[in-house]
């Protein structure tokens, strides 16, 4: 999801030179703002990916760690370099296996999605929240053989009334994740199957809906014997699924 800009992430094969393609592992990362217990946006502009490549005699778990190191990494330099964004790290270069929509101008990012329509600070001239970064994914992806790991980065005041004054808010972007859901929300006349059942049948329902912001897809055998397409009129706070599961955003303005 991203603010002012398209969001998709991309899994590429990665070659080694003189061989045959390489085993690749990932690790999925983003940032996230929690204002209070019942307001935890994500930071709409994430979901980038870290790649690795697998040795011959490297687990995959050890793989993963190897590749959420690398999006820890991009991300602590990241929030480093918010007050000049222009700077790019190196540790986010697709050299070191970042793929997809890295969140350069965190600071920007994290002021939208805290004084977003919606938010218990938007009309706040002072407001403390936190910003976490996050990874989540295959077994090895958080500490130990976690799937998932966050870590506070910093405190930070934002300004709602200030901000809100200046920008055009509440944007999120479009986006489309596996093992993700996002439960309620849901708009009247949807749960059910459309098109051809597909995960983009169900996206492009969203798309030619009024007012639908987010959607996620069950596959068939876990709510009946179809498939069922859930249209959501907000976006809701997601939680992991099962991989089969798909969950994704359609770029609107939330006001």
């Amino acid at each position: 999801m991203k603010i002012g800009a398209t969001v998709f992430f991309t899994l590429l094969a990665l070659t080694l030179p003189g061989a045959a393609m390489a085993d690749t592992c990932r690790c999925l990362a983003h940032f996230e703002v929690r204002v209070s217990t019942s307001f935890k946006p994500d930071v709409p502009v994430d979901h980038f990916t870290a790649l690795n490549d697998r040795g011959p005699a490297q687990t995959n778990n050890a793989c993963r760690r190897e590749a959420r190191n690398q999006a820890h990494a991009c991300m602590d330099n990241i929030w480093r370099n918010r007050w000049s964004p222009s700077n790019r790290p190196s540790q986010c270069h697709t050299t070191h296996g970042i793929r997809g929509s890295v969140p350069y101008d965190i600071k920007d990012y994290v002021e939208r999605a805290a004084c977003q329509t919606g938010s218990p600070i938007a009309g706040k001239h002072k407001a403390v929240v936190k910003v976490y970064r996050r990874t989540h994914g295959g077994q090895g992806c958080g500490p130990n053989l976690e799937t998932v790991q966050s870590v506070f980065v910093s405190d930070y005041t934002v300004d709602c009334l200030s901000i809100r004054s200046r920008k055009r808010l509440g944007m999120v972007g479009e986006s489309r994740l596996s093992g993700i859901d996002r439960p309620g929300s849901d708009l009247s006349g949807s749960g059910v199957t459309v098109g051809n059942g597909s995960v983009g049948a169900c996206q492009a329902a969203c798309d030619l809906r009024s007012g639908c912001k987010a959607w996620t897809w069950v596959p068939p055998g876990v709510q009946g014997n179809q498939s069922k397409c859930w249209l959501k009129g907000s976006v809701p706070w997601h939680q992991s699924a099962a991989s089969s599961i798909v969950s994704g955003t359609r770029q609107h303005n939330s006001q």
